[in-house]
């Protein structure tokens, strides 16, 4: 898993509609290389994720985790893993 401050996280909106977005999600490593990864972080209010691509999806609460599918965990130094949610 990357460090805290060893990895960049950019959200793009690729399309929005009435309550709900589908997001793209980039995450470069900044660090060593490493051959897994994962990217957490709090869902406000009303806010649910009902799909994830290219990651695996927990949850607890509000509490969200997407860690590398199967095939993409690799991620060399200065390397970048995408995934999206709905």
């Amino acid at each position: 898993a990357l460090a805290q401050n060893l990895c960049n996280v950019t959200y793009t909106t690729a399309n929005s509609w009435g309550n709900g977005a589908q997001i793209g999600v980039s995450v470069k490593n900044n660090g060593a290389a490493v051959s897994s990864w994962q990217h957490c972080w709090a869902l406000r209010g009303s806010e649910a994720i009902a799909n994830v691509w290219d990651g695996t999806l927990t949850t607890s609460g509000s509490n969200v985790w997407v860690s590398n599918a199967g095939y993409n965990g690799n991620l060399p130094t200065n390397g970048t893993a995408q995934f999206g949610f709905i």
